[in-house]
């Protein structure tokens, strides 16, 4: 017998004709009033969960599961078959009892199998299970983000969320005790270890096991990170791309600020010493008769050049033609000026 007040988690007790195991508790002394345990507990039969509070001096008799470490075998449609590994005695179970182990189990793998009074009740996986995508859509280059999720089948059948770079024939590390959550790929230096013999000094063949998964999460991560550099890369020629081709259809009117040939034609400083640079062509010859009257400045709203008369004071304010805004321009230097755009007719 066991009183609530020896109340555990994972203390297993029989009530009211069935078997619970302690989840939660807590023990109570309040200020006024008897003292009581509250508790979260589980029936390890059909799984329902229920909140209940206990006397301290209630007693109840404890309930013994039986394990043994069975190999899954096949299932026939109506009930799955399990094989005691010392008498090689088979099993069969109905779904409801496998129901929350067989999502992650395949054929001829361990499992545990509990009892109560002898007879079977339910089947746990094992916590880790490695198994292969067998449906998922493409992963695409460059998709390294692990915070994006997509919908994957494995060969059980069970469907589960992972990241996008994940593809069909990738094998994945599955923690089970949560209902199925995807943990990592597979390293493919585990194989390395496949057909070596540790019998003689098992302990090399546990650290060589984890410095091989080590390398295999680290190789990973690397083919993350260089996929993302070509990526980038690629971006960068992209860009060149474009630029090529922008100057190429820009003929005389595409130039950059820090084209020298550029600023010799079309910029001169203004008298009197001032930072103020005016524009001696391009659209200036398209906006006014005498260009020389014009200044070329930038909008502090939107970074953009439009053009200025020299006449107006240096606070003076102007609608700007780009975002519309009212404001007072900044004098256009060759350090602050963008690159100009082609000429539109």
């Amino acid at each position: 017998m066991i009183n609530a007040s020896d109340f555990r988690n994972g203390v297993t007790f029989e009530m009211d004709g069935g078997v619970w195991t302690i989840v939660e508790f807590l023990h109570v002394k309040p200020g006024k009033g008897a003292a009581f345990v509250r508790t979260k507990i589980k029936n390890v039969v059909t799984g329902a969960v229920l909140e209940r509070t206990f006397n301290p001096t209630e007693k109840f008799a404890r309930a013994y599961i039986e394990t043994k470490e069975m190999e899954y075998l096949y299932n026939d449609g109506d009930f799955y078959y399990f094989m005691d590994q010392e008498t090689f005695e088979q099993l069969p179970l109905t779904h409801d009892q496998v129901a929350d182990a067989i999502p992650f189990v395949k054929e001829n793998t361990n499992v545990t199998v509990r009892f109560f009074k002898g007879s079977a009740f339910s089947v746990q996986a094992p916590n880790f299970v490695e198994l292969e995508v067998v449906d998922t859509e493409p992963g695409f280059k460059g998709d390294t983000a692990t915070n994006t999720y997509k919908p994957a089948t494995l060969e059980t059948g069970f469907v589960l969320q992972v990241p996008l770079f994940i593809n069909v024939g990738d094998k994945l590390k599955i923690d089970t005790r949560e209902g199925g959550e995807y943990l990592g790929k597979v390293g493919y230096l585990k194989g390395l270890m496949e057909g070596l013999d540790f019998s003689d000094d098992p302990s090399k063949g546990r650290l060589l096991t984890a410095m091989v998964e080590l390398l295999g999460d680290l190789s990973d991560r690397v083919e993350g990170v260089e996929e993302l550099m070509d990526d980038l890369n690629d971006y960068v020629e992209s860009i060149d791309d474009d630029l090529a081709e922008l100057e190429g259809s820009g003929g005389d009117d595409f130039h950059s600020i820090n084209d020298d040939e550029y600023e010799d034609e079309y910029y001169d400083e203004m008298e009197g010493g001032e930072d103020h640079l005016h524009l001696l062509g391009g659209k200036a010859d398209r906006d006014a008769d005498d260009p020389e009257t014009l200044a070329g400045s930038i909008c502090p709203a939107c970074s953009r050049m439009f053009f200025i008369s020299l006449d107006d004071p240096d606070d003076a304010q102007y609608d700007c033609p780009h975002c519309g805004k009212r404001v007072t321009p900044t004098p256009l230097t060759p350090e602050n000026a963008p690159i100009a755009r082609p000429v539109e007719d």
